[in-house]
């Protein structure tokens, strides 16, 4: 846990919009992940890490849609905003009606 959080930092400090905020704008995104990196550290149950792991990607989701809010100016009403989901937030439907399956023989 404490080495995923660690990347995710990594990647954070990469990224274009996080070089655009000041000081101040910058400890507020990256505080709440450098809380959840040191309750991991002393963490002594391993039931209590994978939870806070299952719950460490809504938190990074939040600070990552902080980060471009901060770092966007307000003035463009029109266009919508960059944001940020989890992957497993998009949920894709499909009719199962339309699917046939192939044959799987040949005909001699």
């Amino acid at each position: 846990m404490i080495v995923l959080i660690g990347e995710k930092l990594e990647e954070i400090k990469a990224k274009p919009e996080f070089h655009k905020l000041d000081h101040n704008d910058k400890n507020r995104v990256l505080e709440p992940i450098l809380k959840e990196k040191e309750r991991a550290k002393n963490e002594r149950y391993i039931g209590n890490l994978r939870n806070q792991r299952s719950e460490f990607g809504d938190l990074l989701t939040a600070q990552l849609n902080l980060m471009v809010e901060l770092a966007t100016p307000n003035e463009d009403d029109d266009k919508p905003k960059r944001q940020f989901i989890k992957q497993s937030n998009i949920h894709t439907s499909y009719n199962k009606k339309n699917w046939k399956p192939k044959k799987m023989w040949m005909n001699i």
